[in-house]
């Protein structure tokens, strides 16, 4: 059976997967791994060209392996081999079954002999973002209208605590497929708010933070459940936050990103401790990277901008549409019940972000809202994650992961127009 047809018949939703597989062969293969099932968007597009082959990895295994058959003795005493009354029963095994090929070897009599190695049983990320699909998706030039609309409302699309690495609930996988549900969805909800008469013509696309799992969180005792590395971990979010930033550029006038530090972006650690300056970050870095690739094409992105915090610091204050926005992380503060005095010793320190009408938070990862003093609110937005196996035990709860997006303006109330979407 062709590997796409066989992926169609094992998610729940056929007409949906169709759908995305319409709408490209990497939203099609996003879908499928938040559904737990294989089908890379390399395979949907051989499908889509009639040029696929039915169960390419099975055969290709099979051609690796022959002549001969799998010697019952021992094959290797190194790390990562495996003896003969080890290993599944049964033909050779594919790389679903946690085995792989390592090497093969015949004998001076003739003899066919192989080394099998174990191979993570999780569900491994090697969809779009990961691959160069991702490079023929962004080649392509992005079609921009003849005018952007415009308008004196912001549309405000809050993203955080994407955690890419973290294997808990549905792992990475799920988590980028959540991404690409929320900047449909985001866009979907730009149309309807200029359909009911929104003016809206800037877009703010505030990243907070721990985005990326890392390496160092609780001392470094959780690498082993990591599903990507340090660097996939990087490199998948700076591609998701590139994809979110080519699908709103053609719709306003102004896009902007502010971007800020969380503490599981932290570049280096000692002793669990920040061992650098508080803008070390690969929040940062990542969103520096996504930067320089648009700035090589003013024509297009010439109307998207990027905002930082200073040098050594954690958070950033800018006006937008007559507001004055504020972001931090949260860590900062740490409990969300603290946030009012860390606030208000912002202020009371004249730091910018102490003057914001509005702060934007993440870190605890569900939804928060708050009114404070003269007219100021706190938003603290869901996470991306696929949860924590962590917090489940000690607290008992699950949060759904969510998308927050809300309207800012001269004399328009933030809350007016807030929409919270479960995930």
């Amino acid at each position: 059976m062709c590997i796409v047809t066989d992926a169609l018949d094992r998610v729940p939703d056929r007409d949906l997967a169709e759908r995305r597989i319409s709408q490209s062969s990497e939203l099609g293969a996003a879908y499928f791994k938040t559904q737990g099932v294989q089908c890379s968007a390399r395979s949907i597009r051989k499908h889509k060209s009639g040029t696929c082959v039915c169960n390419s990895q099975a055969a290709s295994l099979r051609a690796l392996t022959e002549p001969g058959e799998r010697s019952p003795e021992i094959v290797g005493a190194r790390s990562g081999e495996a003896y003969a009354e080890d290993l599944p029963d049964g033909p050779d095994p594919d790389p679903g079954d946690g085995w792989e090929v390592k090497s093969r070897w015949q004998t001076a009599s003739g003899e066919w002999r192989y080394s099998y190695r174990a191979v993570p049983t999780g569900t491994p990320v090697d969809d779009w973002c990961l691959d160069e699909a991702f490079t023929e998706a962004v080649a392509a030039p992005l079609p921009m209208p003849d005018s952007l609309p415009s308008g004196d409302l912001a549309l405000v699309v809050g993203s955080g605590d994407l955690q890419l690495g973290k294997s808990d609930g549905d792992g990475s996988a799920g988590t980028i497929g959540r991404f690409y549900r929320a900047t449909d969805a985001a866009v979907l909800r730009l149309e309807e708010l200029r359909k009911i008469g929104r003016p809206v013509g800037t877009v703010v696309l505030p990243w907070l933070g721990d985005c990326i799992e890392g390496v160092f969180s609780q001392g470094s005792k959780l690498v082993m459940r990591l599903d990507l590395t340090p660097t996939q971990q990087v490199r998948a979010y700076r591609r998701l936050m590139l994809h979110q930033v080519r699908r709103f550029a053609p719709l306003a006038e102004r896009v902007v990103v502010p971007v800020v530090p969380g503490n599981h972006d932290e570049a280096f650690r000692v002793g669990d401790s920040m061992a650098t300056t508080y803008d070390d970050s690969w929040a940062i870095e990542g969103a520096s990277a996504v930067q320089d690739a648009i700035d090589l094409d003013p024509g297009t992105y010439g109307h998207v901008e990027f905002i930082y915090p200073r040098h050594d610091e954690l958070t950033i204050a800018h006006d937008v549409a007559g507001v004055r926005l504020g972001y931090a992380h949260g860590h900062q503060w740490g409990a969300p019940n603290n946030v009012r005095s860390w606030w208000r010793d912002e202020a009371f320190g004249r730091n910018p972000v102490g003057d914001a009408d509005l702060l934007l938070s993440a870190h605890s990862h569900h939804f928060r809202s708050e009114m404070m003093g003269d007219g100021r609110a706190w938003l603290q937005i869901p996470a991306f994650d696929g949860g924590s196996q962590w917090f489940k035990h000690r607290r008992g709860d699950r949060v759904p992961a969510g998308l927050l997006s809300f309207v800012i303006g001269e004399d328009h109330d933030p809350l007016r127009d807030l929409s919270l979407v479960n995930l």
